[in-house]
C-alpha cells in the first residue's frame, strides 16, 4: 500500500475514440483500467487500422519500467473508459524496492504477452470462423475473471469496425463471418451486447486453450488498491 501510495495514482476519464496515447507519444505513464474498454492499434502507411490488444478493467496499458521511447502505436477508449495512471519510473523504483509488487509487474507483462502471441497465432494459423471465436472466447473469459459479465453476457463497446479491425477482415467480411457463428447458434452480438450462446462449442470451434490467461491474483489486487 505504501509503494502504490508512493506513486500517486491520479484518475484520468476518456471519451469515446478519445487517445490515451498518440503515436509518437512519450511512453512516460501506464494506465490501469477501473472502467470499460481501451484498444490498441497500429496504423500501416496506407491509413488502415490493425487492433493488436483490448483492455478492460484490472489492465494495464503501456507498462514499461525499462528505458521509454516515443510509442510506435496509439490507444484509444473504446466507449467511457477511466484509468489510473502512473509514471513509469515512479513504478520502476517503487518495483526495486519490492520483490512481491515486481514480480505482480512481471507476471502482468508476461500474461500480455502471451495474448499477443495468441493473437498471432490467430492471424496466420485460423481462418475467419475460428480467429472470430477464439478472439470471443478469450474476451468473454476475460471479463469473467474481472467480473464484468452477467451470466452469458457481455456489454463491450465495440463496432464492427473495430471487430474487423481486431481480426484484419473487412467489415463486410467480418459481419458474414459473425453472421456464421450466429446461425451455428453460438453467439449473438446485438448493439454492443455480446451473448455467448454456446461457449463449449465456442471452444471446440476455436481450438481454444485458456492456459495463456491463468496468472491468478495478479490484476484484482493491483486493481483494488488504488481505491484505498
Amino acid at each position: 500500500m505504501a509503494l502504490f501510495d508512493e506513486t500517486a495514482g491520479q484518475s484520468a476519464h476518456y471519451r469515446s475514440h478519445e487517445h490515451l496515447l498518440h503515436t509518437g507519444d512519450e511512453a512516460a505513464y501506464s494506465h490501469l483500467v477501473q472502467h470499460g474498454f481501451a484498444a490498441r492499434y497500429q496504423l500501416t502507411p496506407e491509413g488502415t487500422r490493425q487492433i493488436t490488444a483490448i483492455y478492460m478493467c484490472g489492465d494495464f496499458i503501456d507498462l514499461r519500467l525499462c528505458a521509454q521511447q516515443p510509442s510506435n502505436d496509439g490507444v484509444v477508449a473504446m466507449g467511457a473508459c477511466s484509468t489510473t495512471r502512473f509514471r513509469n519510473d515512479t513504478m520502476s523504483r517503487a518495483a526495486s524496492r519490492s520483490a512481491p509488487l515486481a514480480n505482480s509487474l512481471c507476471q502482468l507483462s508476461e500474461r500480455n504477452g502471451a495474448i499477443a502471441r495468441a493473437w498471432i497465432a490467430s492471424l496466420g494459423r485460423r481462418n475467419a470462423e475460428q480467429h472470430l471465436a477464439h478472439m470471443i472466447c478469450e474476451l468473454f473469459l476475460r471479463a469473467r475473471a474481472a467480473g464484468l459479465t452477467t451470466g452469458s453476457h457481455l456489454r463491450f463497446p465495440a463496432t464492427q469496425t473495430y471487430l474487423a479491425d481486431m481480426i484484419g477482415l473487412s467489415v463486410v467480411h467480418t459481419n458474414r463471418t459473425l453472421q456464421t457463428l450466429r446461425a451455428a447458434k453460438l453467439v449473438r452480438w446485438d448493439r454492443q451486447m455480446l451473448s455467448v450462446i454456446d461457449l463449449e462449442g465456442l471452444i471446440d470451434l476455436a481450438g481454444f486453450q485458456e492456459g495463456y490467461l491463468q496468472h491468478p491474483g495478479v490484476a484484482a489486487p493491483l486493481s483494488s488498491m488504488t481505491h484505498h
